[in-house]
């Protein structure tokens, strides 16, 4: 590890740990007991969804007691991100992590004839279904292992990158037309984060500095020129790609436009009608309510609660606090217990898509999860 980068995590983990204990109220602990029980209803679904051929199962509707034949290889492959992370702090889960890495690698998995690695499904590979299986495989405690397929992941995420460092949205285009910029609200964060978290792996320099100008290009347009190209999507992404190179570089710029990028989105936050919803019917062209959307946004303010704790500004922390409260309240209705209609069911710790629906789908109880952690690792002081 060079001086330099050395220097820059410990004084962000100093200034972070610090805020910490000067507020070890950050978040209200009544609010993280019951975030913790939430979560670990949630856990238990998420590990016990998994297919005997290593898959995830994809959408349970309850009332037809079926499990729908669609799936989504970006959502698969952010369930098995988390199901990465959780196999380095539970050695349990090592062998269910290693039975999805074989699935994956198995059914979706193809290399070209210039050693570039990708996902593919119905004959399409997209730019943020190959970034989450590079971050899949660095999240794993065999990434030792999948060395060969993440240097060809990597090579086919560098592929997409333009000379301008914009991105490319498909490495394996469909054959119908489609919205490049809208794609690109989801993936472009999606593959500078990949880049970002290769880089904390392997210290390569050229990662970070590719990373970094994709970022840069990515600022001028989403953030500078907001205005003009705001769409809700893409915070929750950028905001984390931009805290991971602020905790590589130091570079309080990205501090800056996390705080744009999230004041923006809590335009959304219901406070009156449904209570923590991420939907304004002002804005009915941002997409309609779903929990997956509530939950990455949640776990977007509690990145911009973090940078806000590393800067002491006082006045955004207790404002995403009272965002973050305000979530819960509709997270946890979302959420299926013992106390529900179908408890005796496989729902227990599930979410809802919706209030109106009855149906759970991997990717809102994934986003929840990940929100919940986000939120308890600034509750109990980790960082």
């Amino acid at each position: 590890m060079n001086l330099l980068r050395f220097i820059t995590l410990l004084l962000v983990g100093q200034l972070f740990v610090l805020d910490v204990h000067a507020n070890e109220s950050i978040i209200n602990q009544e609010l993280i007991k019951k975030i913790e029980k939430s979560y670990c209803l949630a856990e238990n679904w998420f590990i016990n969804n998994i297919k005997e051929d290593g898959s995830f199962n994809y959408l349970y509707d309850p009332l037809s007691r079926k499990y729908s034949k669609k799936n989504n290889m970006i959502r698969q492959l952010m369930a098995s991100r988390l199901l990465a992370e959780l196999s380095h702090e539970r050695d349990e889960l090592k062998n269910l992590h290693k039975r999805n890495l074989k699935a994956i690698f198995k059914f979706w998995y193809k290399i070209d004839d210039k050693g570039r690695g990708f996902i593919i499904f119905n004959g399409k590979s997209k730019l943020g279904a190959n970034a989450m299986a590079l971050r899949t495989i660095l999240y794993s405690p065999f990434y030792a292992k999948y060395q060969k397929q993440t240097h060809q992941l990597l090579k086919t995420i560098l592929s997409a990158v333009n000379n301008d460092y914009s991105l490319q949205p498909w490495f394996v285009e469909p054959p119908y037309s489609y919205n490049h910029d809208y794609l690109l609200t989801f993936y472009s964060g999606e593959a500078i984060l990949s880049l970002a978290e290769y880089y904390s792996k392997t210290e390569d320099p050229q990662i970070l500095k590719i990373a970094i100008k994709i970022q840069d290009y990515y600022i001028e347009k989403y953030v500078n020129q907001m205005d003009y190209n705001y769409y809700p999507a893409y915070v929750p992404w950028h905001t984390m790609s931009m805290f991971k190179l602020f905790e590589l570089t130091g570079d309080k710029n990205y501090i800056d436009a996390i705080f744009k990028l999230n004041n923006k989105l809590l335009k959304l936050l219901d406070t009156n009608e449904f209570v923590g919803r991420f939907y304004n019917k002002e804005y009915p062209f941002y997409g309609k309510p779903h929990s997956s959307s509530d939950g990455v946004y949640t776990e977007s303010i509690a990145y911009a609660l973090k940078a806000a704790l590393i800067m002491k500004n006082k006045n955004l922390i207790q404002f995403y606090k009272n965002s973050i409260e305000l979530s819960y309240q509709n997270l946890s209705s979302l959420q299926y217990t013992e106390t529900n209609l179908y408890s005796n069911d496989y729902l227990v710790g599930s979410f809802k898509i919706k209030k109106s629906s009855d149906i759970v789908r991997l990717d809102s109880n994934q986003h929840i999860m990940d929100a919940y952690r986000a939120i308890l690792s600034i509750g109990t002081g980790v960082n």
